[in-house]
């Protein structure tokens, strides 16, 4: 994403005076197709993985508690700050959950000095929050972000940078220092194309990998849950042949979020979905949780 966003932005200014940067939508009531392809379907999928008796089992008390967050939150947010408010700190909550989900699969496939990790992953999700934020048009946060954060983003943004190389350095294995530094090109390129005025792709540099990267995961742990024993109620109820037991998810959460994405009266029901799964997944795919055993990392 980030070369062809590089492409764009050259090509918006030599060429098209400027018409991408002007016709794409930052508004968070315009961007409908942006939300349905990048945002419902994967939290749908994710939310899916938790529908097996043996997981419900294990977590039962933090799914209960995540349950009645997602119902609790957004009505209060909404009834007391409004639609707009709400909408805004969404993308904030959702880009710290995407920063937070990258840069923990580097946990997943490379040992390396752990000093430093907590501090590179709290001041990365902390800059693309705000950076997301900041993206979006609404005036409410604009008497902050104007001059305010400025300094706090460039300070994060150095803390980054000095702990992810430190990460680097230590990592034992090629891939995980490819990926690491994949995790700060990505931090920057998400900066740079908001402070160039193009919030939809600095968004899309996020969304993108972090959408991809999930339903690979949640694909390949459907598949390998539900190789031998349908635990999961949904392939139990469609029975499906073991190719299909991962590709499934895609096929059926895309026309689904279309569905709850066309009727505003599905709004709450796609907030309170949305939260059940950036709070369920703190814990879920945990290491000493069930989840991570059907997951094959290669």
């Amino acid at each position: 994403m980030i070369p062809l966003g590089v492409i764009i932005v050259l090509t918006d200014h030599l060429f098209l005076n400027l018409w991408f940067q002007n016709s794409t939508p930052t508004d968070p009531h315009s961007l409908f197709i942006f939300n349905l392809i990048f945002g419902l379907p994967h939290v749908l999928a994710g939310n899916i993985q938790l529908l097996d008796n043996e997981y419900i089992k294990f977590h039962k008390t933090g799914i209960v508690i995540c349950c009645l967050f997602s119902l609790l939150f957004p009505w209060s947010i909404i009834s007391g700050l409004g639609i707009g408010v709400f909408i805004t700190m969404e993308y904030g909550i959702s880009s710290f959950h995407a920063a937070g989900q990258q840069v923990g699969i580097a946990t997943l496939f490379s040992s390396f000095d752990r000093r430093f990790y907590s501090v590179w992953k709290w001041s990365t999700r902390i800059v693309i929050a705000i950076t997301a934020i900041r993206a979006i048009e609404y005036k409410v946060f604009s008497t902050y972000f104007d001059g305010g954060l400025d300094h706090l983003i460039l300070a994060l943004l150095f803390t980054s940078t000095v702990t992810g190389l430190m990460i680097y350095r230590s990592c034992d294995k090629k891939v995980g220092k490819v990926y690491i530094l994949a995790n700060l090109l990505m931090t920057y390129s998400i900066y740079s194309f908001q402070q160039l005025n193009y919030p939809f792709i600095s968004i899309l540099c996020l969304r993108l990998p972090h959408d991809v990267t999930a339903f690979l995961f949640y694909m390949n742990h459907s598949r390998i849950r539900n190789k031998n024993v349908d635990h999961n109620w949904l392939v139990r109820f469609f029975p499906l042949p073991n190719f299909m037991k991962g590709y499934f998810l895609p096929l059926l959460t895309i026309p689904l979020a279309f569905f709850l994405d066309s009727w505003e009266i599905f709004f709450l029901a796609n907030a309170f979905f949305s939260y059940l799964h950036y709070t369920s997944e703190n814990f879920f795919w945990r290491g000493n949780g069930l989840a991570l055993k059907s997951v094959q990392i290669n």
